[in-house]
């Protein structure tokens, strides 16, 4: 597990390398970012990263250390206040200079994390919040509950991805695929996205503000599966 200090020199490295990989960050990229790093590395090796207590929170998750964690940074985390052009608000967040890889960190982690933020930095925030909002640990969380990673299977080498849909609404994908496979499309067939309540109702909330979490306050990840797969390692 890291400490403060340690989790703190993450979090100005993931800014970091975000930017320098095209994309950008926010309050809400930046949880869900450290959330991923937890989710991949007890996937890997059977055991959280940051050991930050993560909860479902209003509408996904949170960890309510991040403020503290967040306070100490003022000085190297710098905010700069945007509005889109569809009128919504948010925070976007920079670092002055390059930032290196923590320190203590071992290399199977600064690959993981490398990964990670290659594969989601330039991603849209919706993909990412949907991505999340399906992974194990919230699949049967309810509002306020502390997340469960017990529940991700330990050693897989892959993002397993579920969304619960009706059986009429499989069938109609199973047959555009199968359509795709014998026409040899030029274009992918992307299959629906299918909304619950809750979800719809946090993408309503990122359309009104980009940041309606506290202060530094999940359906299919558009990644090369396969790809990511090979950059991650499978032994710490």
């Amino acid at each position: 597990m890291v400490d403060t200090k340690q989790l703190g020199q993450l979090i100005l490295y993931i800014v970091s390398q975000v930017e320098e990989l095209g994309g950008y960050t926010t309050t809400i990229r930046l949880v869900k970012f450290l959330y991923l790093i937890d989710l991949e590395q007890q996937r890997r090796f059977g055991r959280t990263l940051t050991d930050l207590e993560w909860v479902y929170h209003l509408y996904g998750i949170y960890a309510f250390e991040l403020p503290e964690i967040g306070a100490h940074l003022a000085f190297d985390l710098q905010h700069e206040e945007f509005i889109s052009a569809e009128g919504h608000r948010g925070t976007l967040l920079h670092v002055a200079r390059p930032q290196d890889f923590p320190p203590g960190l071992s290399f199977g982690v600064e690959v993981l994390v490398n990964g990670l933020l290659r594969a989601w930095a330039d991603q849209e925030t919706a993909d990412l919040l949907q991505y999340v909002y399906r992974t194990e640990p919230m699949r049967e969380a309810l509002r306020g509950d502390r997340l469960d990673f017990s529940a991700v299977p330990s050693g897989t080498r892959y993002y397993e991805f579920y969304v619960p849909v009706r059986e009429s609404t499989a069938c109609q994908l199973r047959e555009s695929l199968s359509s795709y496979a014998q026409e040899d499309a030029g274009e992918f067939v992307h299959p629906t996205t299918v909304y619950d309540d809750v979800l719809d109702a946090g993408l309503r909330a990122l359309d009104d503000d980009e940041t309606p979490l506290p202060e530094m306050a999940g359906i299919k990840p558009q990644v090369d599966l396969n790809a990511l797969r090979d950059t991650l390692p499978y032994e710490d």
